[in-house]
């Protein structure tokens, strides 16, 4: 009997040491026991008994984003259309050329940015070759929109008289003594353009007018004071850098692509901005002949030709100076347009090429007119497309510059040769005149075409990555 209690009472001590070594190994949560929770309420005690229905409800689907990484074709080649418009690259045929972006302003050379155009013609290659996908090539054409330009407004204002000083040399016979006031005046000219022009819309939109009164009454009060001044080539060499030569060519090339409505609003625009050219040179003659004595028909002209004095005048130095003036004018409105360093030699170049072409022809067989455009613009786009994988620049950017003497687009021109617009009251709006330099836009047109045609012929086409053909 006491050996039978003594088993029991093992049996109970090793069922109670085996239950505390289970207890021992649970977890404690000292937090808890630090902090024990409150005890339940009766509204949470309603709400702990009615049944959840949360695992019954049905899962939301995922909404994927692909837009950010799959985002269409037409958008990059909407957004590279337009940038390429604004800055100055529309006689260029473009990947997306079905669908254009027509812009609803165009405010001309101003908006030009060879910087900007170079990296815009980058991403356009990588994204052609397949480097790059559209998402990419978006984000970067952004970039590029919205960054700073390369040189300032102080350096963009003083580059506009050595480019006047040049044109003025070079197609309106200045003397030596009207080089420094050409050079004022187009410091004057380059200040009302940019700062003024841009913070004043009603100053903008009567632009040409002020300034073409502002620059002809400067002109003739310095030819009566000093009768040596040539006051015809300093008003014209000032006001020709802003005549819209780069827009007729733009409109004369979308007309005969078959974009009537761009092209002839440009047309257009060009058209009247030159004739409030017109009307403002007529207006500065008025009002000079109301506040002065002397008539302005009673200033001469200075027809003296001082360089004869330090070189013979043949066509050998006649074409050296030509080159030299063109050079200079091509370098500073490079800077005007925010070109790189880098682009300056193709561009001289370029331009030297076209004014020695003119000249030689000109000399040898006495072509003139848009015949003659024709020619020196397919040999000056023939050398910039082969000289572009050679500087790693876009053949438009090298051409560019070239076209802004090259044509006539001044209404400067009436077969082929430039007129003293100044001499009369409305040669600008003549008819005639406006037709001559239609024929060499249509004539430089067709010479750059001519270049791009016998170019392409050993070239291998290329299509871009949405398998559209460039």
């Amino acid at each position: 009997m006491g050996c039978l209690r003594f088993r029991q009472c093992l049996c109970l001590l090793n069922i109670m040491s085996t239950s505390l070594q289970s207890f021992a190994d649970i977890p404690v949560n000292r937090e808890a026991v630090q902090n024990p929770a409150p005890p339940p309420t009766l509204a949470s005690s309603i709400s702990s008994s009615r049944p959840s229905h949360a695992a019954h409800k049905p899962t939301a689907p995922i909404k994927h984003y692909t837009s950010l990484k799959t985002i269409h074709a037409a958008e990059y080649h909407r957004k590279h259309a337009e940038l390429s418009r604004r800055l100055g690259s529309p006689i260029v045929d473009r990947c997306g050329n079905n669908d254009p972006v027509y812009p609803s302003h165009y405010d001309g050379e101003a908006t030009i940015e060879f910087d900007k155009m170079q990296d815009i013609e980058t991403t356009h290659r990588l994204v052609t070759d397949g480097h790059l996908d559209h998402y990419d090539g978006y984000q970067r054409l952004k970039q590029i929109e919205t960054r700073a330009q390369r040189y300032t407004k102080k350096i963009r204002v003083l580059a506009f008289g050595p480019a006047c000083m040049a044109i003025s040399l070079f197609a309106f016979n200045a003397q030596p003594w009207d080089l420094l006031p050409t050079f004022i005046l187009g410091c004057v000219l380059g200040w009302m353009q940019l700062v003024v022009a841009t913070k004043s819309r009603a100053f903008a939109d009567l632009f040409p007018f002020l300034v073409a009164v502002s620059i002809t009454v400067a002109s003739l009060i310095l030819g009566s004071v000093f009768p040596k001044f040539h006051w015809t080539a300093i008003a014209e060499g000032t006001i020709a850098i802003v005549l819209p030569s780069y827009t007729m060519l733009v409109a004369t090339g979308e007309v005969l692509k078959g974009q009537i409505v761009p092209g002839s609003s440009r047309i257009a625009s060009a058209v009247f901005y030159t004739m409030m050219l017109s009307f403002g040179i007529g207006s500065g003659r008025v009002m000079y002949d109301l506040c002065s004595q002397t008539p302005s028909s009673a200033i001469p002209g200075s027809n003296l030709d001082v360089w004869s004095g330090f070189l013979p005048m043949n066509k050998v130095t006649t074409g050296a100076v030509n080159v030299l003036a063109i050079s200079v004018f091509t370098i500073f409105n490079s800077i005007i347009l925010q070109a790189r360093w880098t682009q300056l030699p193709g561009m001289v170049l370029v331009a030297s090429s076209f004014v020695l072409i003119n000249h030689w022809v000109n000399v040898e067989t006495g072509m003139e007119g848009p015949v003659l455009n024709m020619v020196g613009a397919f040999f000056s786009s023939l050398l910039a497309q082969n000289l572009g994988p050679w500087t790693r620049d876009r053949v438009i950017i090298l051409v560019t510059p070239t076209l802004f003497f090259s044509v006539p687009g001044g209404l400067l021109a009436i077969d082929g040769g430039y007129v003293d617009f100044l001499s009369g009251g409305s040669v600008l709006v003549d008819l005639r005149t406006i037709m001559a330099v239609l024929e060499a836009s249509v004539g430089i047109w067709v010479g750059l075409r001519l270049a791009s045609l016998l170019n392409d012929a050993w070239r291998s086409q290329r299509r871009c990555l949405c398998g559209r053909r460039i």
